[in-house]
């Protein structure tokens, strides 16, 4: 049911302005003004343009965190096969943090993600491990796609390992090398620049 406030239909306005698929401090902040009728139309849409902006701003530099954060981790992967528990763990810790302000996602979807991105991969380590002499994939790996759940959630699981596998048999094929985390770094940047564009 449409909430209708002096009447104006607010859907339709979130509508207008782009902000229906926002962050739900929208909602609230639309209940608000039905229940105490505080602002004026013209100074409510106001606000409301002026929070659309301030969210983009904050997830655009989230955003640039992320991606530098990224791209050192998959540096270090490539110079030095290691990703370092420095940038990894904070990564993964941050992910959640943002998550809890629905941001991105959800913070259940970012739990789950980081829980299910860690142990998919330590299920394969331990496979690889144990089945043949093939080690592309190390324990620093599953804490990565781990940190990468938190802040891409569990759907993009399946995505992160199909790209990051493909990229990394390319890579092992031209240069006989086999950075899993390079892979997972470049295929999380492509995945979050397409969910942040949408």
């Amino acid at each position: 049911m449409d909430c209708v406030t002096d009447g104006v239909n607010m859907a339709q306005i979130y509508a207008e302005l782009g902000l229906e698929a926002c962050s739900p401090v929208f909602s609230k902040l639309m209940q608000f003004r039905s229940q105490t009728n505080a602002f004026g139309n013209e100074s409510f849409l106001k606000d409301l343009k002026n929070i659309s902006i301030n969210v983009l701003t904050i997830e655009i530099v989230l955003f640039l965190i992320f991606c530098t954060a990224v791209v050192v981790l998959a540096i270090k992967d490539h110079q030095q096969n290691r990703l370092p528990d420095n940038i990894v763990l904070p990564l993964a810790l941050s992910g959640i943090i943002v998550s809890h302000f629905n941001l991105f996602i959800s913070f259940e979807t970012a739990l789950l993600g980081a829980t299910i991105g860690f142990f998919c991969v330590q299920t394969l380590r331990i496979w690889q491990i144990r089945t043949s002499s093939f080690t592309g994939i190390g324990f620093g790996d599953a804490k990565f796609l781990g940190a990468l759940g938190a802040w891409l959630g569990y759907r993009s699981i399946p995505v992160l390992l199909v790209g990051a596998s493909l990229l990394v048999l390319l890579l092992y094929l031209r240069r006989k090398e086999k950075p899993f985390g390079v892979g997972l770094g470049i295929t999380a940047l492509g995945l979050f620049s397409v969910q942040l564009a949408s």
